[in-house]
């Protein structure tokens, strides 16, 4: 990621992602999408993080954005446009959920100790 802007993050902004789920939340790898998609989230003052085009060889591909924004600009730019935006997904390293308790008691033989 990016580094966050001090403005927004002292606003109490935190990273988006487009969120592909939605039809047309997320903008395709177009001219006319990809300008409307950044015109509006530029003009909001949001920081914009990475971009990725799933398949760029291919007109209309996917493409996701990342952005640094507050709840407030997350919520105008939503309002103005199609596009939707999402939490980004988090990597849970050495989880102590009950999910990974569950397959820790699996894979340790009862009656050793």
């Amino acid at each position: 990621m990016a580094v966050e802007n001090p403005v927004l993050k002292a606003k109490g902004a935190t990273w988006w992602v487009t969120d592909e789920t939605q039809k047309g939340g997320c903008p395709a790898h177009t001219k006319a999408s990809l300008g409307e998609f950044f015109y509006t989230v530029i003009s909001e003052g949001v920081q914009i993080g990475e971009i990725w085009c799933f398949n760029p060889k291919f007109h209309r591909s996917m493409t996701l954005v990342t952005i640094y924004a507050t709840p407030e600009q997350k919520q105008t730019i939503e309002e103005k446009s199609a596009f939707r935006f999402r939490p980004p997904p988090k990597v849970h390293l050495n989880s102590t959920s009950d999910q990974s308790a569950g397959r820790r008691a699996l894979a340790e033989p009862e009656g050793e100790g």
